[in-house]
């Protein structure tokens, strides 16, 4: 098989990235590849990009709530309206503010079974700059992750695993699991 493109999840990209690598195998590069379900962390997208040595697309897409994005020519992350539209809000259920971190909840996509404000537990920062393609669809700056991938301290600070990963990453093990003591 040759394909054009791969899709998959973001993890699977980097087990077998690094499986190609310490096999030393010789493989078929496709044009591109799109990744989908899970968060795209930096250190993925270097494995996944040196390995395959093609432009890699992080995409969103949420079958529950009927919303897809897209990346456009000028690398940047478009909500779909064609397909739903979104909200990104706050603890009190309120549209963040301009770059703030919010929750990913949906409005009428589906309108035999509509599910308005529908929380999907999903975290990204919104950008309300417009993007130089033009279009006029909203531009998702970042997708942070799940509300589990958020630590919540008992103090009220956040750290959104993203920031863990990357201070994990330099480590010599596989995984690691943090651990709340009551």
């Amino acid at each position: 098989l040759k394909p054009v493109v791969l899709r998959g999840h973001p993890s699977a990209f980097e087990i077998i990235a690094n499986y190609i690598d310490l096999k030393k195998l010789k493989i078929f590069k496709p044009s591109a590849i799109f990744t989908y379900a899970e968060k795209l962390y930096d250190h993925q997208r270097m494995a996944i990009k040196e390995t395959f040595s093609r432009k890699i697309y992080e995409g969103y897409g949420g079958g529950d709530i009927g919303v897809d994005t897209f990346v456009c020519e000028h690398d940047r992350r478009h909500i779909c309206l064609d397909t739903g539209f979104i909200e990104l809000i706050d603890q009190n259920g309120e549209n963040v503010k301009n770059d703030s971190l919010g929750e990913i909840v949906s409005s009428i996509s589906n309108y035999s079974m509509a599910r308005l404000r529908y929380r999907t537990s999903d975290y990204a920062y919104l950008e309300k700059k417009t993007c130089s393609c033009k279009r006029s669809w909203p531009v998702i700056k970042e997708i942070v992750g799940r509300k589990v991938d958020i630590l919540t301290f008992k103090n009220g600070n956040k750290v959104v695993t993203p920031g863990i990963c990357t201070l994990m990453k330099d480590f010599t093990f596989e995984r690691y699991q943090i651990v709340r003591e009551l």
